[in-house]
């Protein structure tokens, strides 16, 4: 099953009463599931912001129901703390990343990916993705404050766990050049810009590998082609 949260696709935008937080999709989800009787056990696989989704996910059910999950470059609690990054931001300006990131490089179909670039034009796409930020940092604090400490058994037990992280760098390297082409930023910014690529896989990596400690039984696969 492949799910779209409301206000993607062809899906209804959610109430103008919900908030959009990452609890609020999560109870969406474990909603829809109940609704169209697609019964568990469950492999999820979640990607980006979809890493705290699936968390909050989890807490909604029993970790008998999974039978494994697997994050791709996802998202932890701590990754809103690092966005926006200002200097990023300053290069980056008007420039549909996107195409620029993934135009050559793409693995879909040519239908697809057209299909992709149709959403992304999509009105009703940008405010679904603006209602999202503006929760964001707020979603992160709240899952940080239900997390466990040391002492205690990981959060998915021994339900089998898999992280899939590609070389963080690599888009932050093309926005970039693409940016200073376009003369994008000051130099202060561009410099900033720079440090921050050197340290992006470092930062990153950490974060990764805190979502290992979430079961006993883990596997990460760093691999640069997931990105390039």
């Amino acid at each position: 099953m492949n799910y779209e949260r409301a206000g993607y696709g062809l899906n209804d935008p959610a109430p103008d009463s919900d908030s959009r937080t990452a609890e609020d999709i999560a109870a969406e989800l474990h909603a829809l599931l109940r609704a169209a009787k697609v019964a568990p056990p469950y492999i999820v696989v979640s990607h980006s912001y979809g890493g705290i989704i699936l968390r909050e996910f989890v807490k909604l059910r029993t970790l008998a129901q999974f039978k494994g999950f697997v994050f791709v470059d996802a998202n932890t609690e701590e990754t809103p703390l690092t966005y926006p990054n200002p200097f990023v931001r300053a290069i980056q300006g008007d420039i549909d990343t996107l195409k620029l990131c993934y135009g050559d490089c793409y693995r879909l179909g040519h239908a697809e990916w057209q299909a992709l670039l149709e959403e992304k034009a999509r009105p009703g796409h940008k405010v679904t993705v603006d209602r999202e930020v503006s929760q964001y940092h707020a979603s992160g604090i709240a899952l940080a404050a239900k997390g466990h400490s040391e002492s205690e058994e990981p959060e998915f037990g021994r339900v089998p766990l898999v992280v899939l992280q590609a070389d963080h760098a690599v888009d932050l390297k093309k926005i970039y050049a693409e940016g200073v082409r376009l003369g994008n930023g000051t130099d202060d910014e561009r410099a900033g810009m720079s440090r921050f690529i050197t340290q992006a896989n470092s930062i990153e990596d950490s974060m990764q590998k805190k979502i290992l400690k979430l079961s006993e039984r883990t596997k990460i696969s760093t691999s640069s082609w997931l990105r390039t």
